[in-house]
């Protein structure tokens, strides 16, 4: 287990993609969800694993992984062993994120308890939804979110998708022989 620094994470969402001008807020929501551990994990989904504790009252059940907390519930296409690396949780944060966009998935940036841990005087970046003027670093972390996301829907549907085109293959070559072989 390793606990990063408000400075360490900023430096790790830039590095992963995330646009410079949200790395305070974003590293502040990090230390809201984790205290920046890399180990942390919310679970109230999952009696059979270690650390479950019941949802509180009006709460749905979530198995939140990592520096960022990324719910394994609501982001299915990423792992438990993915999510409890820095990398790993950093990536799936700016994907989740739009790359700084939106932070409207984390109930500590909605509820503000991010707020404390922001270095930039307690001024969040702004979040309407939208993003105009797209500076180098955002359009370059909106790029990289999207060929991370193809590339995980890529390697999680193709190996599928070859195997039914091949069965559907087979059997028609099977129906194809059959009728050939009784018409001749």
């Amino acid at each position: 287990m390793a606990v990063l620094t408000h400075a360490q994470l900023e430096e790790l969402w830039v590095t992963a993609g995330g646009s410079e001008a949200t790395a305070d807020t974003a590293a502040a929501i990090a230390q809201a969800e984790s205290g920046g551990n890399t180990a942390k994990i919310n679970n109230t989904a999952h009696p059979d694993l270690a650390g479950y504790h019941p949802p509180a009252p009006g709460n749905l059940p979530e198995y939140s992984v990592g520096l960022w907390q990324i719910n394994e519930l609501a982001h299915p296409q990423y792992t438990t062993t993915q999510l409890l690396t820095p990398v790993g949780n950093v990536n799936a944060a700016v994907a989740v994120a739009d790359g700084g966009a939106s932070f409207s998935q984390w109930s500590t940036f909605k509820n503000g308890d991010y707020r404390q841990f922001l270095t930039s005087g307690g001024t969040p970046t702004a979040q309407q939804g939208t993003v105009s003027g797209f500076s180098t670093a955002s359009e370059l972390a909106h790029a990289y979110s999207g060929w991370a996301d193809l590339r995980q829907a890529v390697n999680h549907h193709l190996p599928n998708r070859l195997d039914n085109s091949r069965r559907a293959g087979r059997a028609t070559l099977q129906t194809l022989t059959r009728r050939r072989r009784v018409r001749g």
